[in-house]
């Protein structure tokens, strides 16, 4: 198993780079053996004085994935993974990862969680036609009642918000409830 999260606060965390590297040492670091395409890689990059291509990572992570061991790969927070222009890690990470899951062979899973976003619902879409694809709504009333509950009881413990009028303090839940999306 290989798990990754996309941290929106630390920057170095929203990379794809990032991403198949840690995810690549994870897997391989259960093995008895380096796989030889990996040790290509890491002599053609100057035995690890440059980097290598994110499609070489990429290339590699399917590799390593190709095996009859079944492995788990679970990205949390692919909201997080910053998207926008054309070059965006988020829709490199489409092309060079989501796009590879189930036209690569192997014996692998993906868990991959993520608010509702419109360009990873469309790369999900497109993975129903080659996978099984499991949908789970995760988004719901129960949630915003725990981040409710959470707030109220900071509040109630905090020594100045304590004293505010219930009014004041119901509106800032309402809108920290309503900001959380769920999270």
């Amino acid at each position: 198993m290989a798990y990754y999260y996309f941290d929106f606060s630390e920057e170095t965390k929203q990379k794809l780079t990032a991403l198949l590297r840690s995810l690549l040492f994870q897997l391989c670091e259960k093995m008895d053996t380096i796989p030889e395409d990996l040790s290509v890689l890491y002599d053609e990059c100057d035995r690890g004085r440059s980097n290598p291509s994110e499609q070489s990572l990429a290339e590699n992570l399917f590799r390593v994935l190709d095996s009859d061991q079944q492995t788990y790969v679970m990205i949390d927070g692919l909201d997080e993974c910053p998207y926008g222009s054309k070059n965006s890690e988020r829709r490199k990470l489409n092309d060079m990862v989501l796009g590879q899951i189930g036209q690569r062979p192997g014996n692998y899973n993906f868990f991959i969680t993520s608010r509702k976003e419109h360009d990873i619902e469309e790369a999900m879409k497109a993975l129903v036609h080659r996978t099984d694809l499991h949908d789970i709504e995760i988004q719901t009333e129960d949630v915003d009642s725990d981040v409710r509950l959470h707030i109220n009881r900071f509040m109630a413990g905090h020594n100045r918000i304590s004293r505010w009028s219930a009014s004041i303090r119901r509106e800032i839940e309402d809108e920290l409830v309503k900001g959380s999306q769920g999270m």
